[in-house]
């Protein structure tokens, strides 16, 4: 039966395939977490170099998790796609199962503990008898100090899988206070690369000490898919092979407490919200100058526009300075501060300080009908040039001082030194103000 094996549960990802002869060609992607880019061209080139046409493929078998998610999703999909294409059944193979078909190149009968990193030091693991495949210890989440104390003490044990690589040194140390003999407690496991024929030194058992181990680093790759998926010939229709996960994903979870989408459904309230204070567009609003008694409302104001705002000793140091201060405010009907703009003057310049309006009480020319009124005042007083800056990438504020009548005369780079944000100099003479 020729049969193409998919396996991207892990870090790397590797492919095999048996011809009608029953050998098993296999080829694996030595890059980390690279599944999506180099599966596909692998399986060509794989079924190329022995003479295997896609259309000849009578099944695929799949490593259906638990591993990494996107691993899973990406051999999933890949899977199905090609068994539908092909008319053709899936195996969705358990990780646990695949590490069965694994060769150990083990004396006698041994323990095989395959296990998934299931994170914060849990582990997806299960105990078997080997050779004879038998179940000790059912699949399941375990702390990984619960599932070694399940351990019976009578057999060698090999640990395999993410888990054993992502906790070897604990493995090691649980393993050590676990054993009741001083003189097994001091000896080291043997560590071998996956696929390794190295065996550790058995020792002969004796009542109440716990034989040799040994930690393999992840050894299942798409070959024992393959064995694991003709052995058991669990082979369904491509729309019934399901990935498995250790938990649910986060879009999942958020879904089910109902926080999908939160940050922008509260982002539509506070704008619905907005909408229902907005004031009406009818009302009519006062302009006048403001003095030393608006000062603090001048800084409420300044703070909720701008965040990092002026101090009310700021705005009183200009309207009692001793350089010429111009500011104009707009009011509410009720009589609150809703926009405002101030400058002072020395002899014939002049400088715009501030500019702001009320966020419910934008594009409505506010902003625009105070600063006319401070120009018209420095004007009355013989200034002939006025200056202020903005930042470079403040579009709208630009835009309204263009439509005053400024216009940009130099640049200054990272002037802002909280942003490092370039600050335009613009300078407002009369000549091109608009009437």
């Amino acid at each position: 039966m020729i049969v193409l094996a998919i396996d991207t549960a892990g870090e790397t990802a590797s492919v095999a395939v048996s011809d009608r002869d029953g050998q098993i060609y296999e080829v694996t992607n030595t890059d980390s977490l690279d599944h999506l880019r180099s599966m596909i061209p692998m399986t060509a080139s794989l079924l190329s170099e022995h003479g295997i046409d896609k259309k000849e493929l009578e099944a695929v078998a799949v490593s259906a998790g638990p591993g990494s998610f996107t691993g899973i999703r990406i051999g999933m999909a890949a899977a199905r796609t090609l068994a539908q294409v092909l008319e053709i059944p899936v195996a969705p193979v358990m990780t646990l199962d695949a590490y069965l078909y694994h060769d150990y190149d083990a004396e006698g009968p041994f323990l095989l503990c395959p296990m998934t990193d299931a994170r914060r030091g849990n582990v997806f693991a299960a105990v078997y008898e080997m050779p004879e495949r038998r179940k000790l210890v059912p699949e399941g989440l375990y702390p990984l100090e619960a599932l070694i104390r399940r351990l019976p003490a009578d057999r060698p044990v090999i640990f395999t899988g993410s888990g054993a690589a992502s906790y070897a040194d604990r493995i090691q140390e649980e393993m050590k206070t676990f054993l009741p003999s001083a003189e097994v407690r001091d000896r080291q496991p043997v560590q071998a690369a996956a696929g390794a024929a190295e065996e550790a030194e058995r020792i002969e058992n004796t009542a109440g000490v716990l034989p040799d181990y040994r930690i393999l680093t992840e050894c299942h790759h798409a070959a024992t898919i393959l064995k694991c998926a003709e052995a058991r010939k669990a082979f369904v229709n491509y729309a019934e092979a399901e990935p498995v996960y250790l938990r649910k994903s986060e879009a999942e979870i958020k879904r089910k407490e109902g926080k999908l989408g939160l940050r922008a459904r509260k982002r539509q309230e506070t704008e619905r919200q907005k909408i229902l204070e907005m004031p009406p567009a009818e009302e009519v609003l006062q302009y006048r100058v403001l003095t030393e008694n608006d000062v603090a409302a001048l800084a409420e104001l300044d703070a909720l526009c701008f965040g990092k705002a002026w101090k009310e000793d700021a705005f009183r140091g200009d309207l009692c300075g001793s350089r010429a201060a111009y500011y104009e405010g707009a009011f509410s009907s009720e009589g609150k501060l809703i926009g405002f703009a101030g400058g002072v003057s020395l002899l014939e310049e002049g400088e715009i300080n501030r500019v702001a309006s009320h966020p419910l009480y934008r594009n409505r020319g506010i902003a625009g009908k105070c600063l006319k009124r401070v120009l018209d005042r420095m004007t009355e007083k013989d200034v002939r040039s006025v200056f202020l800056e903005v930042r470079e990438a403040n579009r709208s504020a630009i835009t309204l001082y263009k439509n005053s009548g400024f216009r940009v005369i130099s640049k200054r780079k990272n002037y802002y030194q909280e942003t490092g944000e370039n600050a335009l100099i613009m300078q407002w003479t009369g000549e091109e103000r608009p009437e």
